[in-house]
C-alpha cells in the first residue's frame, strides 16, 4: 500500500520516521525475506475516488455492492490494442474466508451476518 512506502524506505535506509504519527508500516521484512507476514492488519479497497468497494481483515475479505469491470470470459486484446471489458454489477454484500477459499468461490455472507 502506498502508505507503507515511507516507513519501508526509512527502515531500509536506517533513517528516522517523522515525529507525527503515520498509519503506514514497513514492509522491509517481506522484501528481504525475513517474514511472510503482512505488516498491515486490514486493507481497504477503494475505486473511483472515495468509494469503498471492500475490506480485507485477516482471513476475511468483504465486498460491498458496486459495479466493476473485468476481462474474465472476454476476448483478450491483440496487436497492442486492448480487449473489451465486461461490466459486472455486484448487488449484494459478499464475504469470503480466504484461508478456506483463496479463489473466492464460496460467498459465506449469509452464514456470517
Amino acid at each position: 500500500m502506498a502508505i507503507d512506502i515511507l516507513p519501508t524506505i526509512v527502515e531500509a535506509t536506517k533513517a528516522k520516521l517523522p515525529k507525527k504519527k503515520i498509519d503506514g508500516k514497513s514492509a522491509w521484512g517481506l522484501f528481504t525475506g525475513k517474514t511472510d507476514d503482512s505488516p498491515q492488519e486490514a486493507y481497504f479497497y477503494y475505486y473511483r475516488v472515495n468509494e469503498l468497494f471492500g475490506v480485507r481483515y485477516g482471513k476475511w475479505k468483504l465486498y460491498f455492492p458496486h459495479t466493476y469491470r473485468t476481462m474474465e470470459g472476454q476476448e483478450l486484446g491483440k496487436d497492442g490494442l486492448p480487449g473489451n471489458y465486461k461490466m459486472v454489477d455486484l448487488e449484494e454484500i459478499e464475504l469470503y474466508d480466504l484461508e478456506k477459499d483463496e479463489s473466492e468461490t464460496r460467498n459465506i455472507a449469509n452464514e456470517h451476518p
